[in-house]
C-alpha cells in the first residue's frame, strides 16, 4: 500500500472500516446504476408474450409475441443457448418449430434463420411485428421446460425469444392456461393492471431468471420481516406434509 503524504486516513489505518467504506462505495454505484438502467428500460417498449397451453398431453407451449421494431427495415430476434447458473450450451431453439413473423392486419413478413439460435425478420417499416411459434416441452430438468395433464414448469431460457440488444427493455408475460390448472407461482412481479397470471420484468434477464410453476397447486405462505414468502407443490404431493415443511423453512428463514 502506498503511504499517502499526511498519514492515512482512519478507513485505511482500519481494515474493517476499509471494507464497511467499500462495501458502501458499492451500493451506492449499485443503487445509481441500477436506477438508471431502470429508467432506461421504462422509455422502451416491452416485449408481450402470450403463453397458451391448448392441449397439455401434447407437451406443446403455444407461444405469441408482440415485438416493437423502431421502424427498422430489419430486426434479428434470438433465444438463448444458457441458462443462468447452467454451465453447458443448450439447444433450446432447436426445440421451436412453426415459427412466423406477421404485420399486425396479418400480412407475412420474410424471416431468415441466420444461425442457429436466430431469426433476421424483415418489418417493411412496421412499428410491430407478431411472432408465433410453438416449444416442445417434454423435459424434466432445472434448464428445461416440461408440460402434462399435471402441471407445467416454464423456464425462459427455452421459451422467449427476444431482440438482439444491449437495452433494458420490459418484456411482459401473459399466461393462457386450461381450466384445471389453477394458479401460476413465478418470481416475477405482478403486472401493472393486476390481472391473474399476466406478470412484468424490468429486462430480458430476469424473465429468465424466474422460472413459472403452473397447474393445480398446493400453495402456503409465510411472512418474515414483512416478506411474503410461498412454499409451491405441483403434481403428486400426496405423500408430501406441506404444513410441515412450511414451519420448517419458516424457522430457517427467521434463523437467516
Amino acid at each position: 500500500m502506498y503511504e499517502l503524504p499526511f498519514g492515512k486516513p482512519d478507513f485505511l489505518r482500519n481494515p474493517s472500516m476499509c471494507r464497511a467504506h467499500q462495501a458502501i462505495f458499492l451500493a451506492v454505484a449499485l443503487s445509481v446504476s441500477m436506477a438508471s438502467g431502470a429508467a432506461a428500460a421504462q422509455k422502451l417498449d416491452a416485449i408481450v408474450y402470450t403463453v397458451g397451453v391448448a392441449d397439455p398431453e401434447t407437451h406443446y407451449l403455444e407461444v405469441k409475441a408482440t415485438v416493437p421494431t423502431a421502424r427498422r427495415p430489419s430486426i434479428e430476434l434470438m433465444m438463448p443457448i444458457w441458462s443462468p447458473g447452467y454451465y453447458r450450451v443448450e439447444d433450446y431453439a432447436g426445440r421451436v418449430s412453426d415459427f412466423a413473423a406477421r404485420t399486425r392486419d396479418g400480412a407475412a413478413l420474410q424471416f431468415e434463420k441466420s444461425r442457429s439460435n436466430r431469426w433476421r425478420i424483415q418489418t417493411n417499416g412496421q412499428p410491430v411485428i407478431l411472432l408465433s411459434y410453438r416449444v416442445f416441452c417434454n423435459q424434466r430438468s432445472v434448464t428445461t421446460n416440461y408440460v402434462g395433464s399435471d402441471m407445467g414448469v416454464i423456464n425462459g431460457a427455452p421459451t422467449f425469444i427476444t431482440l438482439v440488444e444491449n437495452a433494458r427493455r420490459p418484456h411482459e408475460v401473459h399466461l393462457e392456461l386450461p381450466a384445471a390448472w389453477k394458479r401460476a407461482m413465478t418470481g416475477m412481479d405482478d403486472a401493472p393492471d393486476g390481472k391473474p397470471n399476466h406478470f412484468r420484468v424490468a429486462d430480458f434477464e430476469t424473465l429468465v431468471d424466474s422460472p413459472i410453476l403452473t397447474g393445480d397447486l398446493n400453495v402456503h405462505e409465510f411472512v418474515v420481516a414483512g416478506k411474503k414468502h410461498y412454499v409451491v407443490g405441483a403434481g403428486d404431493t400426496a405423500g408430501w406434509d406441506a404444513e410441515a415443511a412450511t414451519r420448517d423453512l419458516r424457522t430457517y428463514v427467521e434463523e437467516c
